[in-house]
């Protein structure tokens, strides 16, 4: 019989599969944190129906499940030597067997150790520990693991690995692009997504804003080609470029251009529409009504504490991708479209928008901008209360 034995230097005592909310990681290297994920691995290959071991410093201990009833339901608790410890087969219950040999495996690896195939149980070796399993498609899971750790492998581009499925944290799979087929492996390299206990994504749109950054920077016009040509359906033609915070490469331009009419990403075609260089500026001459109107507006806006003219303000044609406005170079630029739609309160908005990206640098989109105009909504609600409150005990 073959067993995948989990082996590091190191002694793993019976109280830290007992307790729960214990770990003694601190350092940044290392894959785990919260200190219950053999816990996880332990409950998930015994419901998978596989045989589980530890050996640590010659104390063995044997896993197993013994049937308990609570208020009508039975639950399989996980034993260990026979005895019922704290928690059951349904921990980690949406967890899939790859999930169980991923926590094994970051615990080995933490500790200097890793996995392999061996024959026969181990025999006592004086401080360390073996996790040795059996069963419940361990040794498929383990067969495939470069899926689940990019180990040796090497990126075909800076973060792109050949063999979809998988995006990596730390070296380790995180998320399997909620069951889409994918072109491409990517890995976040910067640390920058957040896992949550069980060490999956938590905002799944940071695994977007990484892949659409990683992608952005490709050189190689064939690794390109292939992601802005991906068929609908495909992990590739989904990526959400609203999240990239970065200038494309030339590559990435052209390829695009090339293909724009075979690619099914429209976020990808609008992330490239957004970097196109922009066409010279053309001044566009008010007439007396307008500068009537935005004179207005401009004292409007100051009126409520937005002091939009300590910005050079400069009329223009047209500006890239039909916008509004465009704050640049310290300049806020309307166009004259800006003029022709809405009027006076479109005039508001659009100095108040531009003269926030100058004066504060928040960008379109993202959380900073979002929290600073509810501040503002929030200040301007309560002026507008504490005036009407002022007028009305002066009436009484």
């Amino acid at each position: 019989m073959k067993f995948i034995s989990f082996e590091n230097t190191g002694i793993l005592e019976p109280e830290f599969i007992k307790s729960f909310g214990v770990s003694v990681k601190s350092d940044n290297s290392c894959i785990g944190f919260f200190g219950t994920g053999l816990k996880y691995a332990i409950a998930i290959l015994i419901r998978q129906g596989a045989k589980v071991s530890i050996y640590s410093d010659g104390e063995v201990m044997h896993f197993g499940k013994k049937s308990v009833t609570l208020k009508g339901k039975s639950f399989d608790f996980i034993t260990m030597n026979g005895e019922q410890i704290p928690f059951t087969t349904e921990l980690g219950k949406t967890w899939e067997p790859w999930m169980a040999y991923r926590e094994l495996y970051s615990n080995a690896k933490d500790e200097g150790g890793g996995a392999c195939v061996i024959n026969s149980l181990p025999e006592h070796t004086e401080g360390k520990t073996f996790v040795v399993v059996a069963g419940g498609e361990i040794e498929s899971i383990h067969k495939a693991r470069d899926s689940i750790f990019i180990g040796e492998r090497l990126p075909i581009s800076d973060g792109i690995y050949n063999g979809g499925g998988s995006f990596f944290s730390k070296g380790v799979c995180v998320w399997k692009y909620e069951g889409m087929p994918s072109i491409y492996s990517y890995s976040d390299s910067t640390g920058y997504c957040d896992l949550t206990e069980d060490r999956q994504i938590k905002y799944t749109h940071q695994v977007y804003k990484i892949c659409a950054d990683i992608i952005a920077k490709v050189t190689d016009k064939e690794v390109l080609r292939s992601i802005v040509t991906a068929d609908t359906g495909v992990f590739e033609s989904r990526i959400d470029f609203d999240y990239c915070s970065i200038s494309p490469s030339l590559e990435f331009m052209e390829v695009a251009r090339a293909n724009r009419d075979l690619c099914n990403n429209a976020y990808l075609l609008s992330y490239m529409e957004r970097n196109e260089p922009a066409a010279p500026l053309v001044d566009f001459t008010l007439n007396e009504y307008q500068k009537e109107i935005l004179n207005d507006a401009i004292f409007s806006v100051k009126m409520a504490g937005f002091m939009v003219d300590e910005f050079p303000i400069r009329t223009v044609s047209i500006l890239k991708n039909d916008a509004l406005g465009q704050a640049a170079g310290g300049v806020i630029f309307l166009s004259e479209k800006c003029f022709l739609m809405g009027g006076l309160e479109m005039l508001k908005a659009t100095l108040i928008e531009e003269w926030v990206h100058l004066k504060h640098h928040y960008r379109d989109c993202e959380r900073p901008m979002q929290n600073y105009l509810f501040e503002q909504v929030v200040r301007l609600v309560d002026l507008n209360n504490s005036i009407v409150k002022n007028k009305y005990s002066k009436a009484a």
